[in-house]
């Protein structure tokens, strides 16, 4: 990791696996079982990760990584970066989560997850759609919080969570500084758990806490849809929405 990273560069990257989560919103097979019902957000949120459920060091990031979306020319990846800021499509949208954002220190690594739950196939359309843009677009130049990103997109092989899971890791640069992000987005019925975790460095993302979040987001996001609150739970985001 640099020495002298710049505070606005740690800033950015660590919004980094919060603007793109969805883009890794790709499903590959993983099971078959009983569609659920698509949770209200105040279940959603209890599905959330919550520091207890995160690897020894993580703290709350209380900057929640404010750095807007990124920004490119390139049209197709224009629609997929357009459609992160909302995985699937009107309607269909039934519910979601507040952003859970943690990180070991103020120079990373971060991680962040959020749930969302959609009505009818809307889940599976989101995979679906989302998944197109990404096999379209396989990488990216643009900006982010006025810095200046470029990132190619790669499988990251974990095993299947949930109904449907795909993990993706990013490799790029953001002002010059190397930054790898991992995603992985995971289907349990008509509801979404995403997780993203980031850090600055050249193989720097660390694949076992990538494992052991998404794991985690995963069994919790069962628990919701089958029923029973899931526990640790975070305290309640002001952003959550829905019925």
């Amino acid at each position: 990791m640099p020495g002298h990273t710049p505070p606005a560069v740690c800033r950015a990257a660590a919004v980094v696996a919060a603007a793109l989560l969805p883009v890794v919103l790709a499903g590959c097979g993983g099971g078959s079982s009983k569609q659920s019902q698509p949770l209200a957000a105040a279940m959603l949120n209890r599905a959330a990760l919550a520091v207890g459920d995160m690897p020894s060091g993580f703290v709350p990031d209380p900057t929640g990584g404010a750095a807007g979306m990124p920004a490119t020319t390139d049209p197709t990846c224009g629609r997929l970066l357009a459609a992160v800021e909302r995985p699937g499509t009107g309607g269909d949208v039934h519910a979601h989560s507040g952003t859970s954002a943690f990180r070991r220190s103020p120079l990373g690594p971060w991680v962040r997850n959020f749930a969302q739950s959609a009505t009818g196939d809307g889940a599976k359309s989101a995979l679906s759609s989302l998944g197109d843009l990404t096999g379209k677009c396989g990488g990216f130049t643009g900006t982010l919080a006025g810095r200046r990103i470029s990132f190619k997109v790669g499988d990251l092989p974990l095993a299947s969570m949930g109904d449907e899971s795909k993990a993706v890791r990013m490799t790029g640069t953001l002002s010059g500084q190397p930054v790898e992000a991992d995603f992985v987005a995971i289907r349990v019925g008509s509801n979404l758990t995403v997780v993203g975790h980031s850090d600055i460095g050249w193989n720097a993302a660390d694949t076992t806490i990538t494992k052991q979040a998404a794991q985690r987001a995963a069994e919790k996001l069962k628990q919701a849809a089958g029923g029973t609150t899931p526990t640790p739970s975070p305290p309640a985001p002001a952003a959550a929405t829905g019925s």
